[in-house]
């Protein structure tokens, strides 16, 4: 039954217990109003057959004197039938008569006129039936009873006017018992009214009481709910109406809240997970870059010296050769071509040394690039208070990083490079000057020395070809981090993602679950905000 149902059910049993009270007060005031008709009747009937009955005695009383005094014998007949109509009139009389008062009065009255008849109207008339009197003796003898018995006409006169004032009290006393009734039919009438009221104010207050009740409580549960608890146990359901509806919905959000901030900590456990792992590979990260940086730097310093150890040994090389070459005369011819061949060399290692320099200077730039991305990333690992945004910009030092390690590793590659063909170009000095050594026996230490120095030389090409390759493991370290960190990065994003439209599905339940109007307001001021 649905609430609007309840509420005209409720009306309908407070009409209806009106209309019972209306049935009973017309019926009671339909009994009062018989009653009086009742009374009525039975009095108007009674005092009918009195004054019939007094009429009847008159009547007969008047005969009787008419047949005393001319002594006519149809006098006497219509004596004789007044006198039955008398009787019959006392029988009627005595069939009306109820209550023992009125039963003892006209039994009275009943007896003082057969009591008339018998010793009154009967002897005066069986006087003048008598022919062995004369006239004058019937009269004095009529006289005599006459006289004798005048105490039985007024007993009857006076239990006749008994009986009159007793029908008079009677009716004055049924008029007032009318009146109580009457009185008490009204006195009902109002007691009723007001039980009916009463009683339809009562079902009207025990429905809303049912009514208000789950909707206090739902009201009270979702201000917990918004307060952060949920412990709150459901609610039972009862019937089918729009409060059981309304419990069920609630009963299916509060499980959906619940499911949901279960997921929403197993993707918090994640996130914090994620972000200490973040920091762990950005502090890994920023060490490598420094790793990077200073091997990096070590790899300059070394071109640096290769450089200048080049530049002082080749001119000194080449100074000796060409005194050698003036103090060997007669060897000039056998040197030239190899002196050509020498020099071809020499100037290959120069422009070797000067792509190596300009490899050393990006280098230096590459180093200081790699110092603020290391110590961004250490800030980073530090701030990871918001994960996407912390997230996004490590994302995007990352592929800085890749870069610049790209870079580097161009630049590794190109040092090796040039320094493979500085040891190529040296090593062919070298045979020069072994071949020169044998040709010109007679200059002798002088070239020796040269070619000590240019084995010098090869040996510190080959040490800073080493380093070239040296710094390139760290550098592989640092892109193998960098690719694990571009992983976690995504795993992040992904994890705030999904906590951000965990965070607009809990907004949605809320929003969707409709509440009292008096509750809509701290529902929506108690709303977490999105994400």
């Amino acid at each position: 039954m649905q609430i609007r149902d309840k509420i005209l059910a409720c009306f309908a049993g407070a009409l209806l217990l009106v209309l019972l009270t209306a049935a009973l007060t017309a019926w009671q005031i339909d009994q009062v109003n018989k009653t009086y008709r009742d009374i009525l009747e039975e009095r108007v009937a009674a005092t009918s057959e009195a004054q019939k009955m007094l009429a009847a005695y008159e009547y007969m009383t008047l005969m009787m004197r008419s047949y005393l005094l001319t002594g006519h014998s149809e006098y006497r007949k219509e004596y004789e039938v007044q006198a039955a109509r008398l009787d019959a009139h006392v029988s009627a009389l005595g069939r009306l008569v109820r209550g023992a008062e009125d039963r003892a009065s006209f039994e009275r009255l009943a007896a003082e006129f057969r009591n008339f008849r018998e010793t009154y109207a009967d002897p005066i008339i069986g006087v003048w039936s008598r022919p062995d009197l004369t006239a004058d003796e019937k009269r004095e003898l009529v006289s005599t009873i006459t006289l004798e018995r005048k105490g039985t006409v007024r007993g009857l006169i006076g239990a006749t006017e008994d009986f009159i004032q007793l029908e008079e009290k009677l009716l004055r006393r049924e008029a007032d018992l009318g009146e109580t009734r009457a009185r008490r039919t009204a006195l009902a009438v109002v007691l009723g009214g007001i039980a009916a009221v009463l009683a339809g104010t009562g079902g009207a207050v025990f429905v809303a009481g049912r009514i208000a009740a789950p909707l206090r409580r739902l009201e009270q549960d979702v201000v917990r709910i918004a307060a952060g608890d949920l412990t709150v146990p459901e609610l039972v359901p009862r019937g089918q109406d729009e409060i059981g509806r309304l419990t069920r919905s609630f009963n299916l959000m509060l499980g959906r809240l619940r499911e949901s901030v279960g997921v929403l900590r197993g993707h918090a456990r994640n996130m914090d997970e994620a972000r200490a792992e973040l920091q762990r590979q950005a502090a890994s990260l920023a060490d490598g870059l420094m790793q990077t940086a200073g091997a990096a730097e070590t790899l300059g310093n070394a071109v640096a010296r290769l450089r200048a150890f080049y530049q002082e040994q080749v001119t000194d090389t080449v100074a000796k050769v060409n005194r050698a070459g003036a103090d060997a005369e007669g060897a000039r011819n056998r040197l030239g071509g190899l002196t050509e061949t020498a020099w071809r060399s020499m100037t290959r290692v120069a422009e070797e040394l000067h792509k190596l320099d300009e490899c050393a200077e990006r280098v230096t730039r590459i180093v200081e690039v790699m110092n603020f991305m290391a110590i961004r990333t250490e800030n980073l690992s530090r701030e990871l208070t918001s994960p996407a945004a912390a997230a996004r910009e490590i994302d995007t030092l990352t592929e800085q990083v890749k870069g610049a390690l790209g870079e580097v590793t161009s630049l590794a590659a190109a040092i090796r490079a040039h320094t493979e063909e500085v040891i190529g170009a040296v090593r062919e000095n070298v045979g020069f000057f072994k071949e020169l050594q044998g040709a010109v026996q007679d200059t002798g230490g002088a070239l020796q020395t040269v070619v000590d120095e240019v084995q010098e030389l090869a040996v510190e090409t080959s040490r800073t070809g080493t380093l070239a390759e040296e710094i390139g493991r760290p550098a592989q370290k640092v892109l193998q981090a960098a690719k694990e960190q571009s992983a976690l990065l995504e795993k992040v994003i992904v994890t705030a993602e999904r906590l951000r439209a965990m965070a607009e599905e809990m907004r949605r339940v809320v929003t969707g679950f409709k509440l009292p109007e008096d509750g809509q307001e701290n529902a929506e001021q108690d709303r977490p905000p999105a994400g």
